[in-house]
């Protein structure tokens, strides 16, 4: 299993993790960040097709609302709890 699969696994399965491991993983499917509209924007929004999530850079962890948004995201790329 790489570093890859484990961060997937432990997304489906926790509660919270940090916002660097996810961007890590937005990054790793394909997802690219938009650039901010605003500057002073503390919020990063990532793109992929129809797919969107924004998450605040200065936050150690996500909000459970994001956190719900991406395990959603990977359940649509294919990816089921182990």
């Amino acid at each position: 299993m790489t570093k890859i699969d484990k961060l997937i696994q432990k997304i489906l399965n926790s509660k919270t993790i940090s916002t660097d491991e996810a961007i890590k993983l937005l990054i790793n499917l394909g997802f690219y960040n938009r650039k901010r509209i605003r500057s002073g924007s503390s919020h990063q929004v990532f793109v992929k097709n129809e797919m969107i999530i924004s998450l605040v850079a200065d936050r150690k962890e996500l909000k459970p609302y994001q956190m719900q948004q991406l395990q959603e995201i990977l359940k649509k790329e294919g990816y089921k709890n182990d």
